[in-house]
């Protein structure tokens, strides 16, 4: 598993689990590279868009939230969790409850249950037993443009049935700067969903057989490049096909692509001239997993582009 991270204020506010329990999840075989993912998240709901509060700016979009400082910081990347809306009446009030990818609960950052009431250009909120508190559309400067709503992933990978919390924690910030990359900067969208669909390839990674063998490291690097690439897909075919949007999609399918195509070589740099040849290695399986990897990958990444076709 990756080393924890430091760890940004926001995710501090609220620290005191040793191990987070989900419901585990089993999955499908991996999809081929030509299969993009759909999009499939119902109807807009009322509370979907940027909201800041006195401490926290929200992104809803689609089954998800980012939490991160209302104040931008440095130290502090977006945390994406999963919504459920448990009731609603009407368009005006809906009880939600927040979790990591569906499986852990997310009590560490912020109680999980949330009320939430829309109001004119204004939702008033409360977490838990705290007072409702007000969030503003977010108009400033450095508001992004309306996020992107991607493909959900989950059910593609195998996810623990527990998971330490400092995996956790590592999984989030690694997915938080992993998406980072593929968004790019302000002004460019977050893309909603991409966070879960890292984390969950984190988290999932140490049920692979050889996560603690030599080539563990370039096993997860591939797996996160694999990730990034049927996200991209995904947005690619069933996204908007014009405007902003579509720009802003083109641009990160494009930064996927970079990135696989990085880490493939990276990766391919460190496999030597008949490294399968000794019978006898006692990593030959991972070795082995090493190479079907870097062909799933590179599959995928030739996908790219004519999976609108």
């Amino acid at each position: 598993m990756p080393p924890r991270p430091r760890l940004a204020p926001l995710v501090l506010v609220f620290l005191g689990c040793a191990c987070v329990t989900g419901s585990g999840r089993g999955a499908e075989p991996e999809h081929a590279a030509a299969d993009a993912p759909p999009i499939e998240h119902g109807a807009a709901l009322p509370f979907w868009g940027t909201w800041t509060g006195p401490e926290l700016r929200l992104s809803f979009a689609g089954p998800w939230v980012l939490v991160e400082p209302a104040q931008a910081s440095p130290d502090a990347a977006p945390i994406e969790l999963r919504v459920e809306v448990l009731r609603r009446e009407g368009e005006a009030a809906f009880a939600l409850e927040t979790s990591v990818a569906g499986l852990a609960p997310a009590d560490f950052l912020r109680p999980t249950d949330w009320v939430l009431l829309v109001e004119t250009d204004a939702l008033a909120l409360a977490m838990g037993d705290e007072a409702l508190q007000s969030y503003a559309a977010a108009g400033d400067a450095a508001a992004r443009a309306p996020a992107l709503v991607g493909p959900s992933l989950l059910h593609e990978l195998p996810l623990p049935e527990e998971l330490p919390f400092a995996e956790l924690t590592a999984c989030l910030e690694l997915a938080a700067t992993t998406c980072a990359a593929l968004e790019g900067p302000a002004p460019a969208p977050r893309a909603a969903g991409c966070r879960e669909a890292m984390w969950s390839r984190c988290a999932g990674h140490g049920l692979d057989p050889h996560a603690g063998s030599s080539v563990g490291g370039d096993l997860l690097a591939l797996g996160l490049a694999h990730t990034g690439l049927r996200y991209a897909a995904g947005l690619e075919r069933h996204g908007p096909s014009e405007g902003p949007a579509r720009a802003a999609i083109d641009a990160l399918v494009s930064r996927a692509s970079a990135r696989a195509t990085r880490a493939c070589a990276e990766v391919r740099a460190r496999v030597p001239d008949g490294e399968l040849d000794d019978a006898d290695d006692p990593e030959r399986a991972a070795k082995q997993a090493r190479l079907r990897a870097l062909t799933q990958v590179e599959a995928a990444r030739s996908q790219l582009g004519s999976s609108a076709d």
